[in-house]
């Protein structure tokens, strides 16, 4: 299949991030603001190749402190959550840490981790 160069795949989105760009290079931003947007594009680069495999499934991430015990309500309400959530369809996204949440998600749910 040939696309014209006319036709842009991407809806102008690609031109209104430039555009977006733009109006921030006018800015008088400092270093430190740039620093941090970059940091935030290189993020979302990352998590954008990370997620484009199941770009076609819904997600749903959860994220919690795995400090939290087994014997706090929260931590039974995240598990039920979980177990719903996967249940319906959703691939479940879970916290970086090797064991935030884990037990909330574990064996009721396909996890990935967001490393």
């Amino acid at each position: 299949m040939t696309v014209s160069k006319s036709v842009r795949l991407d809806g102008g989105a690609i031109a209104r991030c430039e555009e977006i760009l733009q109006r921030l290079a006018a800015m008088e931003l400092e270093r430190l603001d740039w620093k941090i947007l970059a940091g935030t594009l290189e993020d979302m680069e990352r998590a954008l190749k990370l997620l484009h495999p199941y770009r076609y499934r819904r997600k749903v991430a959860i994220f919690g402190s795995a400090r939290t015990p087994s014997t706090e309500p929260v931590y039974d309400q995240a598990r039920r959550f979980a177990a719903q959530m996967a249940a319906a369809g959703f691939y479940i996204l879970r916290g970086r840490g090797a064991a935030s949440w884990r037990r909330p998600t574990r064996g009721r749910a396909p996890i990935a981790p967001l490393v």
